[in-house]
């Protein structure tokens, strides 16, 4: 049964903790059911409105993310402030300039920023940091784009998803990671989402599909 005086989480990590208690003996592989979900999310995407489908679909691709994180024992927050410490890794600048030479991040930027302040502990804050770094930028291109780029940060993250705690793949496998989420917050920022707000209305300590928590299907199917 739900528990539906429990209050909802204040932080990322609260999120994480919530979610972890609904789907808790989840399938074996989340980064099939996150595939799955961008499938569905890239089908809903083709001439429908926000309101019709790509709210539920984006917020599932959301619940499986924080599921794949708490599988790998990842902190989201941490996840992210590795790679985005308040700027952008290719550029250095609070607000990307795009204006960088290589595809890679620049090694260079790195030292002293994991100690910058600053570093978000919640969805919104999130959400809001890389509207920051990258909302100018992101205001120009049209929402099929930004699909594409998470599309694609989901193929990279594939080919390392067989052993993502390997000494060998840990690294670029949680880089990856974060490039997901950073460019999951730019679409919902691009869609005018307030994706704190709308996530927690649709897992208030339950799952929305059977209403119970722990979900009783633990499946994409229950939703």
């Amino acid at each position: 049964m739900a528990n539906s005086f429990r209050p909802l989480p204040t932080t990322t990590l609260g999120v994480q903790r919530m979610i972890s208690s609904i789907y808790s003996m989840g399938p074996d592989s989340y980064t099939e059911e996150m595939v799955a979900g961008l499938r569905r999310l890239a089908q809903a995407a083709r001439g429908r409105s926000k309101e019709e489908i790509y709210l539920p679909a984006l917020l599932d691709f959301f619940r499986w993310y924080v599921c794949l994180c708490n599988k790998l024992g990842y902190k989201l927050d941490d996840v992210l402030w590795y790679k985005y410490p308040g700027v952008c890794p290719y550029c250095g600048g609070e607000r990307c300039s795009g204006k960088y030479d290589s595809k890679e991040p620049n090694p260079a930027l790195f030292p002293g920023l994991m100690s910058r302040r600053g570093k978000p502990r919640t969805i919104r804050g999130w959400q809001r940091l890389i509207a920051k770094i990258y909302g100018q930028r992101n205001s120009t291109q049209v929402v099929e784009y930004l699909f594409e780029r998470l599309r694609g940060e989901v193929d990279e993250a594939m080919e390392f998803a067989d052993d993502p705690l390997s000494e060998q793949y840990q690294e670029p496998f949680s880089l990856e990671m974060a490039d997901i989420g950073a460019w999951f917050f730019s679409i919902v920022t691009r869609l005018e989402i307030d994706l704190e707000n709308e996530f927690l209305s649709r897992y208030p300590w339950k799952c929305p599909g059977c209403d119970s928590i722990p979900c009783f299907l633990l499946t994409s199917e229950c939703r």
